[in-house]
């Protein structure tokens, strides 16, 4: 039953493989290493959750304890496929479907796709979920994620009308002690149908995400997300005190502030962040302290989606609110010593902007254009190269440049001087044409013969290892 499951569920790569090896029984899959068979099991979680949103099947999956035993957190009358019925059946594929059912447990119980809010049954799932681990604790290894760890929690001292009861504190407490291999919590959004817009934020912001974010129990080494929140500016001017976050990664993704001068008041003050991702639907024109702080090593700007949507119908808001504003929202950083690298999205490759990265990160050593903005055919200007090659020149710790992507012609050179210069003082520049990756995006369907053939050659030496 578990081969012919795996038959149907396998990925191409597992059957490239398989055709590879020149095995025929469909029980030879089972041969596959413990990452190939994990990818096999992730995509039975995928099938899974798809069957969830349709509504093919009820939304409870049991989570095995041992085998012919099982905690449910949820009872699935047909989970003839599930992850859980896989890890009880087959000893060889226990792990890696133990890994993929509980990579994010919270998920499973908390499934944000079609509801309004997490509801108290949630957070019983939740409690269910840590008497399986205090009783089984070796599961906790496999948790990776808890994205909706904060909903679910906020459901419960909503329910209580409390900021934070010692109730959900205990629980909270127990679950990341027994999860050391945690890596990302999310907080996001889930409005309730029948609150206004700016006060369910203004509660939302009180008591789920600020309490949440300066919650002391989580590891710091857990990435903190905060995703799709539009905060409001005059909202924020009421929180006189900021939440202080002690991760050191932390992430804001389709969403931000409604105008671009209110970062700098973000209530967030966070001393010991090291890595910082932000995807905003319009640039800041600033950061406050507290979100870049001196120990900052890594920034990174995206593009958002809601951005990329709104300049696919007009060009204008992009250079308006987007490239025209990188170089005003680098010169207004507070200098940053640890930084050492810098990934922008559609960023503007030129010398102001070069100069303002030099005066905000001395230490900068990797920096990665992905999509610059070029005006024109500033990239084949002679004085482009020279201004380019000056700024450059300031950045002394420099070791890597990367451009994703430079508009090709005919020209057969892009920036000698500036070439020349890295060459010298061996900086790594790669710079990839506009063509070559137009052209790797038309290949992406032609390149599975390849992903065979890699794929083939890496069981090829396992099997000859075992041998």
């Amino acid at each position: 039953m578990v081969a012919d499951t795996l038959l149907q569920l396998a990925t191409s790569v597992c059957q490239a493989v398989s055709r590879r090896l020149g095995w025929t029984a469909s029980s030879d899959l089972l041969r596959l290493p413990d990452e190939l068979l994990y990818h096999i099991c992730v995509d039975v979680a995928e099938a899974d959750k798809q069957a969830r949103m349709r509504g093919d099947w009820s939304r409870q999956v049991p989570v095995p304890c041992e085998a012919g035993a099982t905690k449910r957190l949820h009872v699935d009358a047909n989970d003839s496929q599930s992850l859980a019925s896989m890890s009880r059946t087959c000893r060889r594929l226990r792990g890696p479907a133990l890994r993929a059912l509980l990579d994010d447990p919270s998920e499973h119980i908390f499934e944000g796709v079609d509801k309004a809010a997490a509801t108290r049954q949630d957070w019983a799932r939740l409690c269910a979920l840590v008497d399986l681990l205090r009783a089984k604790p070796h599961l906790g290894q496999y948790i990776q994620h808890l994205d909706a760890l904060a909903e679910i929690a906020y459901a419960k001292f909503a329910e209580l009308n409390s900021t934070w009861p010692a109730e959900v504190d205990g629980v909270l407490v127990r679950l990341l002690a027994m999860s050391p291999n945690l890596k990302s919590i999310d907080v996001f959004p889930v409005k309730k149908k029948d609150v206004a817009s700016m006060k369910w934020l203004d509660y939302t912001l009180r008591h789920i995400v600020f309490p949440f974010l300066s919650y002391r129990k989580i590891p710091s080494r857990v990435r903190i997300s905060i995703e799709n929140f539009q905060w409001h500016g005059r909202i924020l001017a009421h929180h006189r005190h900021a939440a202080v976050v002690g991760n050191t990664s932390l992430s804001i993704t389709e969403g931000g502030l409604d105008d671009a001068d209110s970062w700098r008041h973000l209530p967030l003050s966070c001393p010991k962040l090291q890595h910082l991702t932000l995807a905003p639907p319009a640039l800041p024109l600033c950061l406050s302290k507290g979100l870049a702080p001196s120990t900052l090593q890594s920034l990174t700007i995206r593009t958002s989606a809601m951005l990329m949507e709104h300049a696919v119908k007009d060009r204008d808001l992009l250079e308006k609110f987007w490239i025209d504003r990188y170089q005003p929202f680098l010169a207004a950083l507070h200098q940053l010593p640890a930084l050492e690298r810098i990934q922008l999205d559609l960023a503007p490759f030129n010398a102001d902007v070069l100069r303002a990265l030099g005066h905000v990160a001395p230490a900068l050593r990797e920096l990665v254009f992905d999509g610059p903005a070029w005006r024109s055919t500033a990239v084949r200007d002679p004085e482009t190269d020279v201004d380019i090659l000056d700024a450059i020149s300031s950045l002394n710790m420099l070791r890597r440049v990367e451009l994703l992507t430079v508009p090709d012609d005919d020209e057969p050179d892009v920036l000698p001087a500036t070439k020349a210069y890295c060459k010298t003082r061996g900086i790594g520049l790669l710079i990839v044409p506009e063509a070559l990756e137009d052209e790797e995006d038309e290949s992406e369907g032609e390149d599975f013969e390849d992903d065979e053939k890699r794929s083939g050659d890496v069981m090829g030496e396992a099997a000859g290892a075992q041998a």
